[in-house]
């Protein structure tokens, strides 16, 4: 998938005022296909920093009283030149910008009103057929499924999807779609967007809306009290089973938590297979009828039920709090003669701060689970497996094999000391934590790392989807296999970097070590330096601007390589086709 943004989105600094307007889930993009940044007012000439401007009757005009239009649309026609070369399938925009606003911008006045309309750039790319959002609409893009905001005028799309979400038993003739009218389902879709928990996300696939979840505090079937949201979902017949509905829900569920709400509530008829995908995501069943359940879903972990709290106790027998839900525990040891396992299996909504834990496997097959300022030993082994929605923080993560097979995991300010550690994630986000480990984070996909310090040996191989920011990595064989993989600002050192690797971009980088980058495929480096590296990219298809010297390159496949200088080329293959050249020559 190719995608267009606004570069001050990418933490370029482009603003008006010398700075940006990074955005982490614009950043994951990188991940999630090809990414063209564009800054229309640079493009168009203005200096950075620039005072600031607003579109005042149709002209974009400085808060000095200067006139600008010009500039703006020189760079707003820069971009289309760009967008009509590059055909990005999705172009991302800042909010509210003179240039790149899609819904809103600034009125002229310069006091901060708002008024409906493009700006200049988003009016001119969307004129031509390209399409644009704010990235504030924008949650997520995840194979080629773009998850985001429903627009005020889609509104209508509700009753489209209120009636794909009926539940029609198998031999039984669907309902007429004018079903939708009756009293008891207009609530699901009259006056939406009124309420403060009207939220709606929706699905796209190639500029087709197919999937949509919306909440709102509703008399509805699944009504739990005036404080829950109720939600509501569905999916085109023929776009089910593929996930998107399970990435819809949770998607809403991390919207809701962020608003504040305490848990979140559906109906569901028991006949139904979606069920399963309701208790996957962290709904239980609460209450049931003949035909229907029931189901809750807690978005405070540990805290939208009653808490049973347990302090300074020591545990050492064999599951001490299996299936427990909605505990506290703090001040607490788990260690002891009786040497016992699996101290939390099969648990819900833990909370776990300043524990000490010496025994094995304490976290297992757990949901929603989180760890504060506590630590795990050497002979805490496979801490955390087959468990899903977990943070830890301030927490010391000392055993072999600590995390494995585990989906949404948080780690932040962490201390990591394990073997094999972070095996088959689907899902995880890391910052200002340091590791050592061999194999770290083998086979896993949607990494997010920021500030990561790490030292070992076989990490990152067979990765997929995700972006590394600020890093500083000491280990050998890295990134072996990877697909789909964005590194920036980071520095990696270690022999054989990233051989037989897919997709995979180096930003603004320090590479250090022998024969890197070889066997690859897409491989591209931007402004990146290369240290001690000999006998790099052979057999790769690469792009690359090195902005040091390069000891030896041997037999590039195909691409171009840019360097300040190069010690030694080696062409003695003749299928290596790849150009080298030497800034300056």
């Amino acid at each position: 998938m190719k995608i267009m943004v606004s570069a001050c989105l990418t933490g370029e600094n482009c603003k008006y005022n010398g700075g940006n307007n990074r955005n982490e889930k614009v950043l994951q993009l990188f991940s999630a296909g090809d990414v063209i940044t564009v800054c229309p007012e640079q493009m168009g000439g203005l200096p950075t920093p620039r005072i600031p401007s607003e579109i005042r009757e149709g002209v974009v005009t400085a808060k000095d009283g200067r006139n600008v239009d010009v500039q703006f649309r020189a760079g707003a026609e820069k971009c289309l030149e760009i967008a009509r070369r590059e055909q990005p399938d999705l172009v991302v925009l800042q909010p509210r910008s003179p240039s790149c606003g899609v819904k809103q911008r600034y009125d002229g006045t310069f006091t901060g009103t708002l008024v409906s309309g493009a700006g200049v750039t988003a009016q001119l790319l969307m004129k031509n057929g390209f399409r644009c959002i704010d990235a504030e609409d924008l949650v997520e893009i995840h194979d080629g499924i773009l998850i985001r905001k429903l627009l005020s005028c889609e509104k209508d799309l509700l009753k489209d999807f209120l009636y794909e979400a009926i539940f029609v038993p198998e031999g039984v003739e669907p309902p007429a779609g004018d079903i939708v009218e009756r009293p008891e389902l207009r609530l699901y879709y009259e006056n939406f967007g009124s309420g403060a928990a009207d939220h709606c996300l929706v699905a796209e696939a190639d500029g087709r809306v197919v999937g949509a979840v919306w909440t709102r505090i509703m008399n509805d079937y699944g009504h739990v009290n005036d404080e829950t949201p109720s939600f509501a979902i569905s999916l085109l017949p023929e776009n089910r089973g593929q996930g998107i509905g399970t990435r819809l829900m949770r998607d809403m569920l991390i919207l809701l938590k962020e608003q504040g709400f305490k848990q979140a509530s559906l109906a569901v008829q028991k006949a139904n297979y979606a069920v399963r995908m309701y208790r996957k995501v962290g709904f239980e069943i609460v209450d049931e009828n003949d035909e229907e359940y029931i189901m809750m879903c807690p978005l405070q972990p540990g805290r939208s039920h009653t808490m049973q709290t347990i302090t300074d106790q020591t545990f050492d027998e064999e599951r001490a709090f299996y299936g427990s839900k909605n505990v506290e525990v703090a001040g607490c040891r788990f260690d002891g003669p009786a040497d016992g396992e699996s101290a939390f299996k099969e648990c819900r909504d833990i909370a776990v701060q300043d524990c000490f834990f010496n025994l094995r496997y304490p976290f297992w097959h757990d949901k929603r689970l989180r760890i504060v300022r506590s630590e795990m030993t050497s002979a805490c082994r496979a801490a955390l497996w087959y468990s899903e929605d977990i943070e830890i923080t301030d927490t010391k993560m000392h055993g072999i094999k600590a995390l494995r097979e585990c989906a949404d995991v948080r780690i932040l300010h962490c201390d990591i000391i394990s073997p094999e550690f972070g095996w088959s994630i689907r899902g995880i986000e890391m910052k200002d934590t340091s590791a050592q480990s061999e194999y770290f984070m083998m086979r896993s996909d949607h990494l997010y790392f920021d500030k990561v310090r790490l030292k070992g040996k076989y990490s990152f191989q067979y990765i997929a989807d995700s972006v590394f920011t600020g890093c500083e990595f000491d280990t050998k064989d890295a990134f072996w296999h990877a697909k789909n993989v964005v590194v920036k600002d980071s520095v990696i050192k270690g022999e054989y970097l990233a051989w037989y690797c897919e997709n995979v971009t180096f930003e603004n980088c320090t590479i250090i070590g022998t024969q890197p980058l070889c066997y690859c495929k897409g491989l591209k480096l931007i402004n990146c330096r290369m240290v001690d590296c000999d006998l790099a990219f052979e057999k790769s298809d690469v792009e690359a601007s090195i902005v040091s010297t390069v000891v030896s390159i041997k037999n590039p496949h195909s691409g171009r390589i840019t360097a300040e200088s190069v010690g030694e080329v080696i062409m003695d293959d003749p299928d290596a086709r790849g150009q080298v050249l030497v800034i300056g020559e």
